[in-house]
């Protein structure tokens, strides 16, 4: 779930606004997302994520 979450808080405030969102972030941001699903399930440990979760706000 803690990377669901990071996915749901990254720009969300953007999101939400629909203010834009620079694709090159966004290509990055993913790419590093998807390498750290990818760790987890497969069970290794996660490269990039471990201690950067955001958790979503209240």
């Amino acid at each position: 779930m803690a990377l669901v979450n990071a996915a749901l808080a990254w720009e969300r405030d953007a999101f939400e606004s629909d203010s834009p969102i620079s694709g090159a972030d966004l290509v990055d941001w993913f790419a590093r997302w998807r390498l750290s699903v990818q760790a987890a399930v497969s069970g290794a440990p996660d490269p990039f994520f471990s201690a950067r979760i955001e958790e979503p706000e209240a």
